[in-house]
């Protein structure tokens, strides 16, 4: 027989395991020193930042002008544009005004002015430039009200209705009317030398090139002056003086004279005389007052 097969089974009994006891880390409780030193540092450093930010942007600001005006071409004064402009002086209904040297003046009735425009043909009504038609006309036992209500009364249309202005310390209105061949603008100037005479302006202007037309208008009516009995005639010269004279002397008569009694050359000649408050053309040679 075989003999059992036995098991040796040595019972071990378990330890218990023992945990190293390690030192406990100690933990500084103390806060530190310059916790608040910092923070304040911090925030001076966001500060400095903030401003050398805001220069910085300043600067580029600035620098971006400088070389904008730098690059860009400095702008030169423009010139008045009456400086060179021709005076016109009606001795008989006493008025003055000036206009540009290029127009063409006529008289017979009336003064008229002319500058065609590029565009104008001839045989045409105007369409393309400066058209001024200068009236004198009396008033027949009526007032200024009454002869711009007939004017109006007569137009086919009233483009624009009638308004008071200021020319110089005139008592002056104006309106646009239509009538039978085009529209006109029409100035009506009181005289404060004869309230029975008026000065009628009408406009037919036109301008389709953008040749400033409108603007020598404006500025001819706003030239207009009438002359004292004591100045018949005469001619103020204006600011700022004319500094180079490039006219051709006129042949006598008519003589040009000075305030100071001295024969000029041309009108540019004797108003860029400081000493020349005004002008005449007269037929004779000139004398000292």
């Amino acid at each position: 027989m075989e003999e059992p097969i036995t098991t040796n089974t040595t019972k071990e009994t378990s330890q218990p395991v023992q945990t190293p006891i390690t030192n406990p880390v100690e933990i500084d409780e103390k806060p530190k020193k310059n916790s608040g030193l910092a923070i304040i540092l911090s925030f001076t450093t966001i500060i400095a930042t903030l401003i050398a930010g805001f220069f910085y942007f300043q600067n580029t600001q600035l620098k971006s002008k400088l070389q904008e005006n730098l690059s860009s071409p400095t702008p030169t004064a423009t010139p008045d544009q009456a400086e060179d402009w021709k005076t016109y002086t009606d001795s008989e209904f006493k008025f003055s005004f000036q206009y540009p040297k290029e127009a063409i003046l006529e008289k017979s009735e009336c003064i008229s002015l002319q500058i065609i425009g590029p565009t104008q043909t001839s045989e045409t009504e105007p369409f393309d430039g400066l058209y001024l038609s200068i009236c004198p006309e009396t008033l027949e036992n009526e007032t200024l009200d009454d002869w711009i209500k007939n004017d109006l009364f007569q137009a086919l249309e009233i483009v624009e209705p009638k308004a008071k202005i200021e020319i110089q310390e005139y008592e002056a209105y104006s309106y646009k009317i239509t009538g039978e061949l085009m529209t006109e603008k029409h100035t009506v100037i009181q005289s404060p030398l004869s309230k029975s005479q008026i000065i009628l302006i009408s406009d037919i202007t036109k301008d389709p090139t953008n040749q400033n037309y409108e603007e020598k208008v404006n500025k001819i009516i706003s030239s207009f002056k009438f002359l004292d009995n004591n100045e018949e005639g005469k001619v103020t010269c204006t600011s700022p003086r004319p500094e180079v004279c490039t006219e051709e002397c006129i042949i006598n008569p008519p003589y040009i004279c000075g305030s100071d009694g001295k024969s000029y050359c041309t009108i540019c000649q004797a108003c860029a005389n400081e000493n020349v408050e005004w002008y005449i053309s007269q037929d004779t040679s000139c004398t000292k007052e």
